[in-house]
């Protein structure tokens, strides 16, 4: 699908607000050098007409042959596996199931400076990791551009944002804390502790 010498970047979500339209302008926004050699991965359920118009972005942007839509997956693990980059340039998010799905995969992510997404990124007392990838500003294509280059171009701090982002999701966000973590908040809650 990709060759040794060329870069992925990954975008779960064909929806607008999912940000793959902020994702395609970050890559034309991309210096040349490492645009060519970029490829695009779009992932998620579309009609026709919504790959159609996906397609007609790409190609207004001029980097049509860099964009694959790769439609509904039923596994995902193994291409964020292969990705270098997660981009997630969400307009909103409650808890970003596939930015959290990158962080299992030791993808490292670029994402919308948005509740959800900051939350899972940035430093966390619970864990003293720092921050386990980048956040933009939601609206910042030149900025994420700039987040991608870097990263690109970074393999040694790609290898360890990923690296310390599939530590803080085994630690913070597997089935047993995360079914212990609701199940305290319902006792909470019955107990009427969110009233105050």
């Amino acid at each position: 699908m990709i060759d040794e010498r060329e870069h992925a970047l990954v975008v779960v979500g064909m929806r607008s607000n999912k940000g793959p339209q902020r994702a395609m302008a970050v890559l034309a926004a991309l210096p040349e050098r490492l645009r060519a050699r970029t490829r695009l991965w779009l992932i998620g359920p579309a009609s026709a007409g919504l790959r159609l118009w996906r397609f007609r972005q790409a190609l207004a942007l001029g980097i049509a042959p860099l964009v694959r839509q790769l439609g509904a997956l039923d596994d995902v693990a193994p291409l964020l596996a292969r990705a270098d980059l997660c981009l997630h340039l969400s307009d909103d998010e409650g808890q970003p199931l596939a930015l959290l799905e990158a962080m299992a995969e030791g993808t490292p992510v670029i994402a919308s400076d948005v509740s959800g997404c900051r939350e899972l990124l940035c430093a966390s007392d619970e864990d003293g990791e720092g921050d386990v990838g980048i956040v933009v500003a939601k609206d910042d294509t030149a900025g994420a551009a700039t987040q991608v280059a870097r990263l690109l171009e970074a393999t040694e701090e790609r290898a360890r944002l990923g690296a310390a982002a599939q530590r803080r999701a085994a630690q913070q966000h597997d089935v047993a804390s995360t079914t212990a973590a609701f199940r305290d908040a319902v006792i909470a809650f019955a107990r009427g502790e969110h009233l105050s």
